[in-house]
């Protein structure tokens, strides 16, 4: 990437946090949702919001795509009654025979579609969409043949799952998913009925369908994504399978090189991180259950959790009073054992007390190595959580599960395998000395 793609990259990224600002001030416990729909537009990504009436679903759409400036917008009620001709247009045989189509104002030649209630359509419209919703953004017509559409993203409301198995695949597009709850802090409420927020909807911060087009090129051309990144993804997708959630091999990729490298690269950013991977909590799910169970999925896999690390202390504790009772009944007294050194006999007892020495010290390392797995881990936390405070598309994470009786227990097992360390460091130094002394002065 040169000079001049890095301050495109620059510019675009202090206008999408700039537009999250002014967004975010125009509604109230929507942060969450708004990083989620502006990232939505510059990744290409269609977006799936279920929730009760009057959460401000359309609200919140409407007021970020009045950001970009030269943008033709659909948006319909969709009911059970719903025509196909009310959502691509109409088709008329005119007087010499040929199909005349009429698709101006319609899906198919928008660039964002807004569909209000969209579950409640018949699924045979709902499919028609397939193509359009497609990474081909394509739509085959009668008599015309198959052809591109300006679709960018396609925005779906709800306040029901679709139960129509025919749906699969339309939902399968669906990409980012979030659920759009009633305002729950009391004061916020407060804030709503008072009018304390900014009641504008007109957005300062313009961006253009160009600047779209360019984070779609330049994030899947200099993004990349790092070998740990690719395990931990795979292991996801594991763990997702054998918790029995239904999840596309297609749209696990297409999350990774639409919206994940599109975070990364408006993160100013040249490679996928792990925070970004936090961002599959609104993404993989089709149901309640599901959301719940990848949420579990990705932050045990990433995070750990608390009680793994408990259960991990607990062991190196039980090892610690083990270590404890093989010194001081089996090195300790073997060592202080008092047995008449002769010219013909230091050798053989110097070697005895070293390999009853040596035997400790290999159960020394293995829990020294155990508690440097927990620290490490604790550390990598401290790096995550420093990743997610740099991410614009996340709120901050303030569940680390290193909490500070786990951080205690660590630093007292950190004390003591220290100091067994320095006494076995002092008992070889003074018995190699002594050793040495010994061979040049008893048996020379």
């Amino acid at each position: 990437m040169d000079k001049q793609d890095l301050e495109i990259r620059g510019i675009l990224s202090q206008k999408v946090q700039t537009l999250i600002d002014e967004v975010s001030a125009k509604v109230i416990e929507r942060d969450e949702l708004v990083k989620l729909l502006i990232l939505s537009i510059f990744a290409r990504s269609h977006v799936f919001l279920i929730g009760k009436p009057g959460t401000g679903k359309t609200y919140i759409i409407n007021i970020i795509l009045k950001a970009v400036a030269d943008a033709k917008y659909f948006d319909y009620l969709v009911m059970h009654q719903t025509k196909p001709e009310e959502i691509f247009g109409t088709m008329i045989t005119d007087a010499e025979g040929n199909l005349v189509y009429n698709y101006k104002n319609s899906v198919l030649d928008s660039h964002f579609v807004m569909l209000d209630e969209m579950f409640k359509g018949q699924s045979s419209i709902l499919n028609a969409l397939l193509g359009i919703t497609s990474n081909d953004r394509t739509f085959t017509m009668r008599g015309k043949g198959t052809f591109k559409v300006p679709l960018i993203t396609l925005f779906g409301a709800s306040n029901e799952f679709p139960t129509d198995d025919a749906l699969e695949p339309f939902d399968d597009r669906l990409l980012i998913r979030y659920d759009v709850e009633r305002i729950k802090e009391p004061e916020n409420y407060k804030r709503l009925i008072a009018g304390d927020y900014d009641h504008s909807k007109e957005i300062k911060t313009k961006v253009s369908l160009k600047d779209l087009e360019m984070c779609d090129i330049f994030s899947k051309e200099f993004v990349r994504i790092p070998d740990n990144i690719v395990d931990i993804y795979s292991t996801i997708k594991q763990k997702i399978i054998q918790d029995r959630i239904q999840i596309s091999d297609r749209k696990l990729v297409t999350t990774m090189h639409n919206i994940l490298k599109s975070a990364a690269y408006l993160n100013q950013r040249d490679y996928v991180n792990y925070s970004d991977l936090l961002l599959l909590k609104n993404i993989a799910w089709r149901d309640y259950t599901d959301k719940r169970k990848i949420k579990e999925i990705l932050f045990n896999t990433i995070f750990g959790t608390k009680k793994t690390f408990e259960n991990k202390l607990v062991k190196i504790d039980e090892d610690l009073n083990n270590l404890s009772n093989f010194y001081n009944h089996e090195v300790k007294d073997f060592v202080n054992r008092l047995v008449p050194m002769t010219a013909s006999n230091f050798e053989l007892i110097y070697s005895q007390r070293m390999q009853k020495v040596d035997e400790f010290i290999k159960v020394l390392q293995v829990l020294d190595s155990n508690l440097s797995m927990v620290e490490n881990k604790m550390s990598f936390n401290k790096i995550l959580e420093k990743e997610i405070q740099e991410n614009i598309f996340l709120l901050d994470f303030k569940g680390n599960v290193f909490v500070p009786e786990i951080i205690v227990e660590m630093e007292k097992s950190r004390h003591s395998i220290n100091q067994y360390k320095y006494v076995m460091e002092a008992f070889i130094d003074g018995a190699t000395d002594a050793y040495e002394y010994y061979n040049s002065t008893g048996n020379s």
